[in-house]
């Protein structure tokens, strides 16, 4: 054996060891270099696929607006911005909820060192953007007829729709409610409380008699007359039933069921469809009333922010929207509604309260 040779045996075998592993390598190195290109090219496919419905589904989802009204969705998502939208519409929700915690964090040490912080996280992903605005004290809300949509049976068959975040327009302390009076044509103009479980419980099985001025409340007598509006008539409702009964009721700004009182200065002339819609508590004022009474009775030690505002047309007497705002102290509900007094088939002169069918 030529010992002069050995070395170079060894490597040679050392080589053809070391080669299925070089193979492996050189495998390896050319197939996750493809493996991740396609795995980029995926994700950024998948990205661009869930802009659209992502932002969607969760900018009705995060900001209470029904995932069957798309013209407020949209109105929702763009108020937002950019920003949000390109994060899939997550930026939003999770800097609200951010912003909630240290916001309570802050009230409990009583220390104040997150606020700018958060208040630039809420900039960027829009949650500080308006996106109804008001048009005065009174917090008459700038829509598209001078304070008020049209109904439309589409958007709202149950005359009630979610356009945005609460509006908190009045200074109120939790178990009281405050009424704004009437205005210089006698209309009633607004209330607001701050709502409790025990406000709800105590009004429970029973509901308190409309005060002597309750005929007062202007529309519910015809000016010109001094007679009656009211009236007996026939309505098809969205769910393909019907309701028979007077056309007018004495509809309430913060409901019996929670606390309101039943006087001149937190009733309007309210058609039926204003006052509960189809009476399966998804309508009407019944809507918000229903997600208020639902809310406290979960949550007993919370509270709840609700107002509701009237919005009439120039010097007509009877309102054409109520406006209801509602915000929980744990800041789960934060909606704002558009209740029409309107009632399918039938056209109202709100200048006097008179009605006719169609």
């Amino acid at each position: 054996m030529n010992l002069f040779r050995l070395p170079q045996t060894i490597k040679r075998l050392f080589r053809k060891f070391l080669h299925p592993f070089k193979s492996v390598k050189n495998f390896a190195r050319r197939n996750i270099k493809t493996h991740a290109q396609k795995v980029v090219s995926a994700a950024i496919i998948a990205y661009l696929s869930a802009l659209i419905p992502a932002n969607y589904i969760l900018g009705g989802l995060a900001n209470n607006v029904s995932l069957s009204n798309p013209a407020q969705i949209i109105q929702t998502v763009s108020a937002h911005g950019l920003p949000n939208f390109l994060s899939l519409g997550l930026g939003s929700p999770i800097s609200g909820v951010i912003d909630n915690a240290t916001k309570g964090f802050e009230s409990f040490t009583g220390l104040d060192f997150f606020g700018g912080i958060t208040s630039g996280v809420n900039d960027f992903f829009g949650n500080n953007n308006p996106v109804r605005t008001n048009e005065d004290n009174n917090a008459i809300h700038t829509l598209e007829n001078d304070g008020f949509d049209d109904w439309n049976e589409s958007t709202a068959p149950n005359y009630a729709m979610e356009i945005s975040r609460a509006s908190v327009d009045h200074d109120t302390n939790a178990g009281t409610i405050n009424y704004g009076g009437l205005d210089n044509l006698g209309r009633t103009t607004w209330a607001a409380g701050r709502i409790t479980y025990q406000m709800v419980a105590d009004s429970a099985g029973w509901r308190e008699k409309f005060g002597a001025d309750a005929d007062e409340i202007t529309g519910w007598k015809n000016p010109t007359t001094g007679k009656s509006n009211n009236g007996k008539v026939t309505v098809e409702l969205y769910n393909g039933k019907t309701y028979t009964g007077y056309f007018y009721n004495r509809s309430h700004l913060v409901a019996d069921s929670l606390g309101g009182a039943p006087k001149r200065e937190n009733l309007v002339t309210g058609t039926r469809m204003q006052n509960v819609g189809a009476n399966d508590g998804k309508g009407g004022m019944a809507y918000t009333e229903t997600i208020a009474r639902d809310y406290l009775k979960n949550n007993p030690n919370q509270t709840l922010y609700y107002s509701a505002t009237p919005v009439y047309y120039q010097n007509e007497i009877i309102p054409r929207v109520v406006i209801v705002d509602m915000k929980s102290s744990d800041g789960s509900i934060d909606m704002e509604v558009e209740v029409f007094n309107s009632q399918k088939g039938y056209t109202i002169d709100y200048t006097t309260g008179a009605w006719s069918k169609n």
